[in-house]
């Protein structure tokens, strides 16, 4: 009985979060359809980058509602927010979020947007090679951390009174073993820092350089 009544239970539970799924990728609410300005839309749609197709979502979230869009006054906001849209600073922010660049943009104006997306990856790259580095930094710190834990357990066994003769021999061995692990994990930190550094040498070379040319 008790597991009949969970299947119940369940059963609303799971159509309930289908249904927030479903309607939580929904552009537009049935009251915006109702009251939709379509210019303005795509005025908003063309300053974000949306493509043309991008309306077939505004079209599928008003059909509840009975709401077709107004593809003309639709296609001329969006238009002219692609004006906004396409210019160098835009595309050196899009390459900078690590986003990829869908073609939008057209004629003298997507130029522009593509010096400065091109400029934005230059400098993004640079800024992932730099964040690889920090990470292999941050992952040698936490083994050296691990490390000197195991050594001070080992060292506690030697020294502890109640410890075999046996236990202190191995507890000796394993501690020559960690204090050469600990010795390279040293080094390489060592090593990586120095990396670190000529990365962010070169990353910052790159900001200067190549930020000012995007805007």
């Amino acid at each position: 009985m008790a597991n009949f009544s969970s299947r119940l239970f369940f059963k609303p539970v799971l159509l309930a979060g289908l249904s927030s799924l479903l309607f939580g990728c929904a552009t537009m609410s049935k009251e915006e359809c109702l009251v939709a300005d379509w210019y303005t839309i795509g005025l908003e749609d063309g300053s974000d980058g949306k493509a043309a197709s991008y309306i077939g979502k505004h079209r599928q979230a008003c059909a509840d509602a009975g709401v077709s869009p107004d593809i003309k006054a639709y296609s001329a906001g969006r238009k002219a927010g692609l004006k906004d849209y396409c210019v160098a600073s835009r595309g050196y922010q899009l390459a900078m979020s690590g986003d990829e660049y869908h073609g939008v943009c057209r004629g003298p104006q997507e130029q522009g947007f593509l010096k400065g997306f091109k400029s934005g990856q230059i400098v993004y790259q640079a800024k992932e090679v730099l964040d690889r580095v920090q990470s292999d930094i941050n992952s040698a710190l936490k083994l050296e951390k691990k490390l000197q834990k195991k050594i001070t357990k080992k060292e506690a066994v030697i020294l502890a009174d109640e410890s075999t003769s046996e236990q202190r021999a191995d507890a000796l061995e394993r501690l020559k073993e960690l204090a050469a692990e600990l010795e390279a994990v040293s080094a390489d930190i060592h090593e990586l820092e120095h990396i670190y550094e000529a990365r962010l040498v070169e990353y910052e070379a790159k900001l200067n350089k190549y930020q000012v040319a995007a805007y």
